[in-house]
C-alpha cells in the first residue's frame, strides 16, 4: 500500500485546528458547522491511532466509511484543504488494508518452508521458526 502522508506534526496540528473551530461552531450555535468539524476530527484521531499503533484503534463513535467518504468528496470540490484531504485518503486506504484477508498459508523466510497461520495472529512453519506479519503502509518516494 503507496500512500501519501502528512507528518505527524501537520497531523496534531489539524486535529487541534479542527478541534477549536468545532468548539467554535457550538459556541455560536452553527450546530452543521460544528458536526462537519468534529468528524473531521474524529476522522484524524482516528488515523493518528492508526499511526500510534500496529493494531488498529477502537474509537467510541468513528465515522463510518460513507461519511468518510462524503468528506474526502467535499474536501476534493473545496479544492483548498490539501492537508485535511491527505490525512483522511491516508485514514481510508488505512482502513481498506485492514479488510483484506490474512493469508492462510505463508512461506518462511528463514527455511523456506510452510508456515501456517496460528492463534494471534503468527505463523509457525514446519521447522518451528515463528513469526508475525505486520501491516505498515510505504511512504511515496521511500524512508522519509
Amino acid at each position: 500500500m503507496t500512500m501519501n502522508r502528512i507528518t505527524d506534526e501537520s497531523l496534531n496540528q489539524l486535529i487541534g485546528i479542527e478541534s477549536l473551530a468545532s468548539d467554535n461552531a457550538g459556541d455560536d450555535k452553527r450546530q452543521v458547522d460544528r458536526i462537519y468539524h468534529s468528524n473531521i476530527v474524529s476522522a484524524l484521531e482516528e488515523l493518528r491511532g492508526y499511526r500510534a499503533s500496529a493494531i488498529p484503534v477502537e474509537l467510541t463513535d468513528p465515522l463510518n466509511d460513507s461519511e468518510l467518504t462524503r468528506l474526502i468528496w467535499g474536501l476534493k470540490a473545496e479544492g483548498f484543504h490539501q492537508r485535511l484531504l491527505t490525512g483522511l485518503v491516508e485514514l481510508q486506504q488505512r482502513r481498506n488494508a485492514d479488510r483484506q484477508p490474512v493469508p492462510e498459508v505463508m512461506i518462511c523466510d528463514m527455511c523456506g518452508h510452510d508456515a501456517w497461520l496460528q492463534e494471534h495472529g503468527t505463523y509457525e512453519c514446519d521447522e518451528g521458526h515463528l513469526f508475525e506479519v505486520r501491516r505498515t503502509p510505504i511512504s511515496k518516494g521511500g524512508a522519509a
